[in-house]
């Protein structure tokens, strides 16, 4: 299920943690979109991870993109413009952000209190996405995950040990 985080009154960021966002948590986003802006002069609706919104979850914001409600912006982000179906991409601008360097998230992380070799590592690992530098700066347990995933190719010697480390990761 995708997960609404209310960021700021006017500022809604949508993230999922499944593989699809569905028909239904669109058409909640369309109604929200309806809405005036609460607090501003505009809401901002982010989906992250548009790229997973499913055919029908398509369909359902189209109307929504192609006449926006007064006041309402919508973003929608992708690890590319191309993974994003050819209908809903028509009727959008295309704005490509760059990944930040390493040593920007690492002074990012500084800034919140890390340590800097620890920020200076997570920055390296993450490959220039904050959350997950942050995450490995942070928490024990995502620093765990990562070195045993990375660990892995180690120890498949065939099909069935394959299939048993990727039960064991899901």
């Amino acid at each position: 299920e995708a997960i609404n985080l209310l960021l700021d009154p006017d500022v809604h960021l949508v993230v999922t943690e499944v593989l699809n966002i569905s028909v239904a948590e669109v058409r909640d986003l369309v109604r929200q979109a309806a809405l005036r802006p609460a607090d501003g002069r505009w809401q901002v609706i982010v989906i992250s991870d548009a790229d997973r919104l499913t055919d029908e979850a398509a369909d359902a914001l189209l109307l929504s993109l192609e006449e926006p409600p007064p006041r309402t912006v919508w973003m929608l982000c992708a690890p590319a413009a191309e993974d994003i179906s050819p209908t809903i991409r028509s009727r959008c601008r295309t704005v490509a952000l760059r990944t930040p360097p390493a040593d920007a998230v690492a002074d990012f992380l500084v800034r919140e209190g890390v340590d800097p070799a620890m920020a200076a590592f997570a920055a390296r690992a993450s490959q220039g996405h904050i959350g997950r530098a942050r995450a490995l700066a942070t928490d024990e347990a995502a620093r765990h995950n990562r070195d045993e995933v990375l660990r892995l190719p180690t120890r498949l010697g065939d099909v069935a040990s394959a299939l048993a480390a990727a039960a064991a990761l899901l």
